[in-house]
């Protein structure tokens, strides 16, 4: 009847009261369903801590499993470490450190992968500016502009007088002589 009442606290949120009254009967695997089920961080780890003051390390252990994503492992290995329970902590560490090595293999590939792009990105930049340059030199060669404040080069000068001045003589004629 119990184990009833624990089911209907269970489903109606009460996770605390599901979990005492699962203890209270011994139906340990309910208690670390529901912990599980709850997500909540702390009635996780004090079901741990409960199966530790109970010296249940098969159930320590099966807890770690249960409620693996709810329980930190910095305070499962300690209180492992603290109550002589390593061994039963260590299947949960290998599958921690398994998970992890994943996501840090997952990452670097992923950054290795962002590399590669941005790398090709800046060669395909350099290949349009080397197909462009190759483009400028087929062009014919043209005057450079002219230097500013310049008036645009040497220019011939006038033939006919200018400002009141007397026409420019021919080349090889002298000044002041006319023709």
């Amino acid at each position: 009847m119990r184990r009833v009442a624990a089911y209907i606290y269970k489903k109606a949120g009460r996770w605390k009261q599901s979990i005492a009254l699962s203890k209270k009967d011994n139906l340990y695997k309910d208690a670390m369903e529901t912990a599980s089920q709850s997500g909540e961080r702390e009635l996780a780890e004090e079901l741990l801590v409960y199966f530790i003051d109970q010296g249940k390390k098969e159930c320590f252990a099966s807890c770690l499993f249960v409620c693996y994503d709810l329980i930190r492992v910095d305070v499962a290995l300690e209180h492992a470490w603290m109550h002589n329970m390593i061994d039963f902590a260590f299947p949960y560490l290998l599958q921690f450190i398994r998970e992890y090595t994943g996501k840090v293999d997952e990452l670097v590939k992923h950054k290795i992968e962002s590399q590669n792009e941005v790398m090709a990105k800046e060669q395909e930049e350099k290949e349009v500016i080397a197909q462009q340059n190759m483009y400028a030199q087929l062009l014919p060669a043209l005057p450079a502009p002219p230097m500013p404040g310049m008036g645009g080069g040497f220019a011939p000068p006038p033939m006919g007088g200018g400002l009141g001045m007397p026409p420019m003589p021919p080349f090889g004629m002298p000044m002041g002589s006319s023709y």
